[in-house]
């Protein structure tokens, strides 16, 4: 379903490769980027380079022909001394190959690595947008049982609803979702149309949930900053970017905000908590 709604930009990833041009493809944390990778890849002969963490970033080498797919670039920088050294490889080694390189990015860590590195060679970049309220209850009925939202479902898809979203002026939508009693309207105001959001405040039935808001320190907010690129990231990785003194309790705030998950050794993003994540950073101006 993911794939039909994001036809443009599954379109604009085929040109790009009919065209032997080398393509991005941005999205926000869980905002549907492989969809639109794997739909566009999905009858054609790739090879596929994965970063699964800031530690597996040694081989950054591509092939040297063919289609080339490589996910989680995002790990191929920290923001530390020699920290782009692994990003700077990898762009040597796309430079250097006659391969189509479809890469698919965090948009948060590509705003921010577009403008700190030299990474033009990478290509354009196809920018997936969020869902309306009419295709986030598309996408949510082909993946669940929404059966005891039908009258919710049959508004939200109706032809008449669809129409009137397209004659209302830009941002206007999105005010309405926010006053919506409709179930669907209230998950795509609270997901911000992203579906990975859209898909966990559902499962979860929290659409209603409210929470006290995101009040931090400038170093909790940085260090938000650098999970919100990574998504999941290893507290010792957090450790070498922000510092070893105050980690302990800035973890605890973040956890106490509910912005994070700390499992373990690592640090993860939380999804229902990425509109107000993002929202909270840009007025402090941590993300562009």
């Amino acid at each position: 379903m993911l794939g039909e709604l994001f036809g443009e930009q599954v379109d604009e990833v085929n040109d790009a490769l009919e065209n032997d041009r080398n393509v991005v493809v941005a999205s926000e944390p869980f905002g549907g980027r492989d969809v639109v990778v794997e739909e566009a890849l999905k009858h054609l002969d790739h090879e596929r380079v994965t970063f699964s963490s800031v530690e597996n970033t040694e081989d950054t080498d591509v092939p040297e022909e063919g289609v080339c797919v490589v996910k989680g670039p995002r790990y191929l920088y920290t923001r530390t001394v020699d920290g782009f050294a692994p990003l700077r490889r990898f762009v040597e080694s796309v430079a250097s190959s006659d391969a189509v390189v479809v890469s698919s990015w965090n948009s948060c860590a590509w705003g921010y690595v577009r403008h700190a590195a030299d990474v033009d060679v990478l290509g354009d970049t196809v920018d997936v947008p969020n869902l309306d309220a009419t295709e986030t209850a598309r996408f949510l009925a082909s993946e669940h049982d929404v059966s005891e939202f039908a009258e919710d479902l049959k508004e939200a898809t109706s032809d008449d609803t669809a129409a009137l979203r397209d004659r209302l002026p830009f941002g206007i939508g999105r005010l309405l979702e926010e006053a919506s009693e409709n179930v669907f309207g209230k998950v795509s105001a609270a997901s911000g149309g992203n579906p990975g959001v859209a898909r966990t405040l559902f499962e979860r039935r929290t659409w209603d949930e409210e929470t006290d808001g995101i009040d931090l320190s400038y170093d909790d907010a940085f260090t938000l900053r650098v999970v919100l690129s990574k998504q999941t990231v290893r507290r010792d990785v957090l450790r070498s970017v922000v510092g070893d003194r105050s980690l302990g309790t800035t973890l605890r705030n973040l956890s106490d905000a509910g912005v994070v998950d700390t499992e373990g050794g690592e640090v993860s993003l939380r999804p229902e908590r990425l509109v107000e994540t993002v929202s909270h950073l840009k007025r402090r101006r941590l993300v562009w």
